[in-house]
């Protein structure tokens, strides 16, 4: 239950972010995260879990980690990458 608050407080605060003006950060998050096999886009085996998350993303490519879709992760300054070792960190 945890991890579906964190995911929707994401997303909604992602909504109220314009990515166009983010700082380049953003655009390197996005290309990082477009290349990493933890992205949805890249699972081959698709299981009850990858529907659920996929239909709350709302088709949206998700961290197979964590859960949340990329361009809403990547647009909040605090997040870190849910992978070890981390492929981008929080800038503050």
């Amino acid at each position: 239950m945890k991890k579906i608050l964190g995911f929707v407080s994401k997303v909604v605060k992602s909504k109220f972010t314009d990515k166009e003006k983010l700082g380049g950060w953003y655009k390197d998050r996005i290309n990082i995260c477009n290349v990493c096999p933890k992205n949805s886009k890249y699972k081959k085996r698709k299981n009850l879990i990858y529907w659920f998350w996929s239909l709350l993303s709302f088709k949206k490519d998700f961290c197979t980690l964590c859960g949340c879709t990329i361009v809403d992760k990547a647009s909040v300054e605090l997040e870190n990458c849910s992978d070890t070792p981390k492929r981008w960190k929080s800038l503050i």
